[in-house]
């Protein structure tokens, strides 16, 4: 008898939409096995261990010391420039010493600030303009106290009948500086001649007019 190969088609399987749910009818893609969801590390700290904090660092400090130096050094000679007489004495400790002895002669001095900014006041007041100008500034940190040297040149300029308006020096500045809870402030500052030019007179003719 002759074999015949017979094959059975499988049962039509027939799904009703009502009973099974649209979302599990979707095709699995098997690539989603491959994704992992991210996890955060979790940070813990071994038994004993302790959890510190980072202590400033030196260079930084002294970083702030230097340009806080520098910004105070130049609110002087802009003060000064401006005739702000108030916002001057708030850059000084409340004794200054002052030695402009190479400029006056005399001897140096330390007074209240008041009296001190007083002393600008009087020579300066009255002149047409003045124009500092400090630079070339070397800095030497001590803890809470500092020094700073500088160029210094000073234009003064009154208008007057008995000669040239203007006189200009030109020297060093020292300046003594110390910390103080409101921040770095000026305790003395010595001013040291080197040249000058012009007709040092209007120093004088500015002190007259403001006594008259």
């Amino acid at each position: 008898m002759r074999n015949r190969l017979i094959v059975r088609q499988p049962p039509r399987v027939v799904l009703d939409e009502e009973t099974v749910p649209l979302a599990s009818q979707a095709v699995r893609n098997p690539a989603d096995d491959l994704v992992t969801p991210h996890r955060q590390p979790k940070l813990s700290l071994r038994k004993g261990a302790r959890m510190t904090t980072t202590t400033s660092d030196p260079t930084t400090t002294e970083i702030e010391d230097r340009l806080a130096i520098l910004e105070l050094i130049g609110r002087l000679s802009l003060t000064i420039d401006a005739k702000d007489w108030a916002a001057m004495g708030q850059l000084f400790t409340d004794t200054v010493y002052h030695d402009r002895t190479s400029l006056t002669g005399g001897e140096p001095y330390t007074a209240p600030v008041a009296q001190f900014v007083e002393g600008w006041r009087q020579t300066l007041q009255n002149m047409d303009a003045v124009h500092h100008q400090i630079t070339n500034h070397v800095i030497t940190l001590d803890g809470d106290q500092a020094t700073c040297a500088a160029n210094m040149q000073g234009i003064h300029v009154l208008t007057n009948a008995s000669g040239g308006p203007m006189w200009t020096v030109g020297g060093r500045h020292d300046y003594q500086l110390t910390r103080t809870p409101d921040g770095w402030r000026i305790a003395g500052l010595t001013f040291t001649l080197q040249w000058a030019t012009g007709n040092m007179n209007v120093l004088t003719l500015a002190m007259a007019a403001g006594q008259s």
